[in-house]
């Protein structure tokens, strides 16, 4: 099959006739290049000028408003012309989730070919766990440095659904992600872009130890099955929440499982937390490597197993079964424990920390911000905006929030504050 014929099959699979599809070109010598498209053909031809000649080429997965199409009907336009692209408000509706499993590398290089079978077989991995939980056949391909599944679904483009999307994704993360191949968790909100099969992912240098490779679709199944919104709630489902409120006290979780004769299968870090896969479920000792604990960094405590039949343990009941009278044993809670103290500047300066951008060269994690300007200017007004952008992890003014942040908005300062940091001094 001849490239641009590839490129137009790739389509056909993806989307029905007269479908309106942005086509993306992030970087080339013109910058940024865009545009629309429901030519299926003109795509195509307009793609053939730059395959090869780029990083990656790329297209819009879910449906796009249709009136978009007159930003640049069937063309494509360059630089600052190529701007706006398609935003997740101009989706109208959400119609794949993506599975993006990439292998674990240097940026902007190719992946050697170790790396990228070990990406497909991560994929196929998964594809066969979602087919037991009773998932339809999704489309199965080959990005050119690691492998993709794409399920089609059929949901409204609103906050529930990309809360859903994203939990989906950091459940699969949660589960499958290792050291060699991790699941992108980014690839959910609804104006993303995806790699067009057909063209060649060309990162950094071509040689023959990290070769460029025409990504490609590998298995489409002859009737494409939406996921139901219940199969992706029970997916979601399984991922672990961190227990909510102050955790009193803390116990040493490895000590814990070998004190109980709980065998370990393999240990990794996930979050902001440890996570320990068991060899076999403590409830049901005939489920072999399904159960976890994990540990968060803040001392609480979650445990599962994947079997319906264990959809109620947790925990609790695992302390429960192990630890008869653990809850009358419990110390009782001294409000002096944890006394609120206060750090001057000087104290805080005085941390060596790592720096860690939480908002483009502007937020920073664990320091210390200070906004200065006259009255009436709209201080507060930025505020509440970079406020509602923290929470949701939006961008905001040109740059991204690297992540969804936990916001407490104080505007009172309580009473004695001063003359506690003073006497810090």
């Amino acid at each position: 099959m001849d490239n641009k014929k590839e490129i137009i099959e790739t389509l056909k699979a993806l989307y029905s006739s007269n479908s309106v599809i942005e086509l993306r070109i992030p970087k080339s010598k013109y910058g940024l290049v865009s545009g629309y498209f429901n030519d299926f053909n003109l795509l195509a031809e307009a793609v053939m000028k730059f395959d090869g000649k780029v990083a990656g080429i790329y297209i819009t997965l879910n449906i796009v408003n249709p009136d978009l199409l007159y930003r640049a009907k069937n063309k494509l336009k360059f630089g600052r012309e190529a701007n706006p692209t398609t935003s997740d408000q101009d989706i109208t509706e959400i119609s794949w989730l993506p599975m993006d499993f990439d292998p674990v590398r240097p940026s902007d290089i190719s992946s050697n070919d170790e790396e990228h079978e070990k990406a497909l077989a991560k994929a196929q991995e998964v594809r066969e766990w979602l087919t037991v939980q009773g998932w339809p056949t999704p489309i199965f391909s080959d990005s050119g440095n690691g492998g993709h599944l794409i399920y089609p679904v059929k949901l409204p483009n609103d906050q529930e659904s990309r809360k859903l999307i994203e939990k989906c994704l950091k459940a699969l993360d949660f589960l499958f992600s290792d050291e060699v191949v991790k699941i992108d968790t980014k690839v959910g909100n609804p104006g993303r872009i995806w790699k067009l099969y057909g063209t060649i992912s060309a990162k950094g240098e071509n040689s023959p130890e990290r070769p460029w490779r025409r990504s490609r679709i590998i298995e489409t199944p002859e009737k494409l099955i939406p996921v139901t919104r219940k199969q992706l709630e029970k997916l979601a489902g399984f991922l672990p929440e961190s227990p909510r409120g102050k955790v009193n006290g803390s116990i040493d979780i490895e000590r814990w499982l070998d004190e109980h004769n709980i065998k370990v299968s393999k240990i990794k870090n996930w979050n902001d937390g440890i996570l320990y896969e068991l060899e076999e479920c403590p409830w049901n000792p005939e489920h072999k490597r399904t159960a976890y604990i994990i540990q968060f960094s803040s001392g609480g405590i979650a445990a599962k197993c994947f079997h319906n039949s264990c959809s109620e343990e947790n925990w609790w009941t695992l302390r429960d079964m192990l630890e008869p009278g653990w809850r009358k044993n419990k110390p009782e809670k001294n409000q002096d424990d944890n006394p609120i103290s206060y750090l001057s500047v000087n104290d805080i300066l005085a941390q060596e920390k790592d720096i860690i951008p939480l908002w483009g060269n502007m937020l920073f994690s664990e320091a210390v911000h200070i906004l200065v300007a006259n009255t009436g200017v709209g201080k507060t007004t930025l505020i509440y905006n970079l406020i509602i952008h923290a929470a949701n992890g939006d961008e905001f003014l040109g740059a991204q929030f690297s992540r969804p942040l936990k916001v407490l908005y104080l505007t009172l300062k309580p009473p004695g504050l001063s003359e506690a940091i003073s006497s810090k001094r």
